[in-house]
């Protein structure tokens, strides 16, 4: 058997490999007939390297279907609060807010952090902010690229993010309008951006 080809052959295989691991094979030398156990052997060492790649593969292109289960995330969000009553009072406003977000494999999710919020009375000449901690607690489902979280801690209930292929990145914008729940002679109308980094 000519060992050339063999030996050429094992050469490519293994310069493909990526370096996963250390490998090496006999060297055949010229005019020297190959044995059926080093061709063997080479064999063996080319398959057992296709296949760690394989694996290698196969794991990045899971990830990359952005499944975000097991994953955790940097949040953060900007927004524009508006507000007036049947009176000619009005408001404007903006919010910030910072988060982590845990995300587990059970589809539970857990969010902590801080949001800050300012607000202007145009009717008073006044300047109110706060901030305060928040931590949220609920559930979650991947559809594609869309993650819905439900949870009770939080107004509206649930809201749905538009994420990467890769899973690196969310995004999600709000807008909504109608009377205060605390003041129902006011209306309100808010807007927000919010976008999540994997923390790696």
């Amino acid at each position: 058997m000519n060992a050339k080809p063999i030996l050429l052959i094992a050469s490519l295989f293994l310069a493909s490999s990526l370096q996963a691991t250390d490998v090496s094979i006999t060297p055949f030398v010229s005019g020297e007939a190959a044995t059926a156990e080093s061709v063997n052997t080479a064999f063996e060492t080319l398959i057992s390297v296709i296949n760690e790649n394989n694996q290698r593969l196969a794991a990045l292109e899971t990830h990359e279907t952005g499944d975000v289960a097991g994953r955790s995330y940097k949040l953060v969000q900007m927004g524009s609060i508006l507000r007036s009553d049947n009176i000619g009072g009005v408001t404007i406003g903006n919010s910030s807010q910072n988060y982590t977000l845990m995300l587990n494999s059970d589809s539970t999710f857990s969010v902590d952090g801080f949001e800050s919020e300012s607000e202007v009375d145009t009717t008073h000449g006044s300047i109110v902010s706060s901030s305060y901690p928040v931590s949220i607690t609920g559930t979650f489902t991947q559809s594609g690229q869309d993650v819905t979280f439900s949870s009770s801690d939080a107004d509206g209930g649930g809201v749905t993010f538009f994420v990467s292929p890769d899973g690196d990145v969310m995004v999600t914008n709000e807008f909504e309008y109608g009377e205060e729940e605390d003041l129902p002679s006011w209306v309100r109308g808010e807007t927000s951006f919010m976008v999540g980094i994997e923390i790696k």
